[in-house]
């Protein structure tokens, strides 16, 4: 019995919330403009001008020298003592997060 009770007082509620949602959301003005997600990105100032775009065959040539660096290291820590590969695994990773950062197109 008191289940029922309350089971009605439950859905009195839901029913009373449903109807004041549906007056707020019918006095919200429509023809407001929805924000939108998307940024717009320049790089600033204009070619040859610093700040500009690097020209992408040198930030092409400069991505694989790292990569190749980060190579090169992950095969010495292999090789290396324990005392050594702590300062390896340190260069590792911030050459590691440089790639990510500058050669991830």
């Amino acid at each position: 019995m008191l289940r029922t009770g309350l089971l009605a007082a439950f859905c009195a509620g839901l029913t009373l919330l449903s109807s004041m949602c549906r007056l707020a959301e019918a006095r919200s003005p429509t023809d407001m403009p929805q924000p939108l997600n998307i940024v717009k990105i320049q790089w600033p100032g204009g070619p040859n001008e610093p700040g500009s775009p690097p020209d992408w065959a040198v930030r092409r040539q400069q991505c694989e020298q790292m990569r190749q660096t980060l190579h090169d290291i992950g095969n010495r820590m292999q090789d290396a003592p324990p005392w050594e590969r702590e300062q390896m695994a340190g260069q590792f990773y911030q050459i590691r997060e440089r790639l990510r950062a500058e050669c991830s197109w």
